[in-house]
């Protein structure tokens, strides 16, 4: 899924009062909302969607499984995250096994084990 795409699905849901958008521009993060919640018979959470780590990870490596591999810059798209995080994002799922970095430092890809 290209990024363009991720937003359109997004800015849909939020149309659709399923999430609630907070920030601007680069710094938009999205969580669900209240009544959307209680549909599903979850707690309102306390933090952003996208702002927990498990959640960022788990999307790191959809994207990797869709497109083939995934880049720090990909990462630093999609999450909004500076390059630092992205690095500490993709080290911590390659000690955990998976992820597996192909290439050298400066073109890195990550691919699924």
């Amino acid at each position: 899924m290209d990024i363009a795409r991720a937003r359109n699905i997004l800015n849909e849901m939020e149309r659709n009062r399923i999430v609630q958008k907070s920030g601007q521009a680069r710094a938009q993060t999205f969580h669900f909302s209240k009544s959307a919640c209680r549909l599903l018979g979850i707690e309102t959470p306390r933090r952003h969607f996208l702002s927990e780590p498990s959640q960022q990870e788990r999307i790191i490596l959809m994207h990797a499984r869709e497109h083939g591999s995934i880049d720090n810059k990909t990462v630093r798209e999609i999450l909004q995250l500076d390059q630092y995080k992205a690095s500490r994002f993709l080290r911590r799922l390659m000690e955990k096994g998976k992820l597996k970095r192909v290439g050298s430092t400066k073109s890195a890809r990550y691919v699924l084990p």
